[in-house]
């Protein structure tokens, strides 16, 4: 199951009748495998598949083009969003986590759209539904982390459909247009379409993974003073780490990145 959170991907929402007995859209955010295409009139085209492991590490399998960069691989986010693995991506410097967020951020949305238009929760099987949902007023919101963060400005429409199979995969295609606070009076296209399935394709990572060509940064939270407030937010470490196996990453992040392998266990990395 994906979920979003300060320090983790996707959400699972429980909304105000509580967790035995949730509201029907809270379903699509119990989502464990996605597959995601989106394209804007900004650059970006887009290929993404996500999947959550039963302990909360994340796999997203990438495919982007941003005008004319690409990146090609997989990412893997383990313990929490402590550590981020690369393979076959080489990150920008300080931008380690946009390899993460920028994604996650179109995941968050797409599954909030889904939300918002059926809260019925999903269709029934071989049924069709429409999408056409709007709001002039209010501004479209999806956030991450304090700096990771998008506004979908008002007025914005929705629009598209949504299928679900026999096999509970459900296939969406929406289009959604905004306006953009940065350009007055123009109104950017983004194109959403893809799969939902309530069942991950990664059930779990085991410790004995081998990490060979794949690149480790480590992830820090830090608290900052905003406008009088303290907030917390994830920075990414500039120095690529090299382990040999998933559980030695877990091992170190215990030890609260202690390289010494005699120092004492401090935290517990879900397994």
């Amino acid at each position: 199951m994906l979920k979003i959170a300060a320090l983790a991907v996707l959400a699972s929402v429980v909304l105000d009748a509580g967790a035995q007995n949730p509201a029907p859209a809270s379903l699509w955010y119990d989502a464990g495998h996605v597959a995601l295409t989106a394209t804007d009139n900004g650059g970006l085209a887009a290929a993404w598949q996500f999947d959550r492991a039963d302990n909360g590490d994340i796999r997203i399998i990438k495919d982007e083009r941003h005008g004319t960069a690409t990146v090609r691989g997989t990412l893997l986010s383990i313990c929490d969003d402590q550590a981020l693995l690369f393979k076959d991506i080489v990150p920008a410097r300080r931008r380690e986590l946009q390899e993460l967020n920028v994604p996650v951020l179109h995941l968050q949305l797409v599954l909030r759209l889904l939300a918002r238009a059926l809260p019925q929760g999903l269709p029934a099987t071989a049924a069709q539904a429409g999408i056409d949902i709007a709001d002039d007023k209010n501004t479209l919101r999806v956030r991450k982390d304090y700096s990771a963060r998008r506004d979908f400005g008002a007025p914005w429409h929705a629009r598209g459909n949504v299928t679900r199979g026999a096999d509970g995969e459900v296939r969406f295609d929406m289009v959604l247009t905004y306006a953009a606070d940065d350009a007055p009076g123009q109104r950017p296209e983004l194109k959403l379409a893809g799969v939902w399935r309530q069942q991950s394709r990664m059930k779990a990572i085991d410790n004995a993974y081998p990490l060979a060509g794949w690149r480790v940064h480590r992830v820090d939270t830090i608290a900052e003073v905003v406008g009088g407030n303290t907030v917390l937010d994830p920075v990414a470490m500039t120095q690529v780490l090299q382990f040999a196996t998933v559980g030695d990453v877990r091992a170190r992040i215990g030890r609260w990145w202690d390289p010494d392998v005699k120092a004492p266990k401090r935290a517990e990395c879900r397994l």
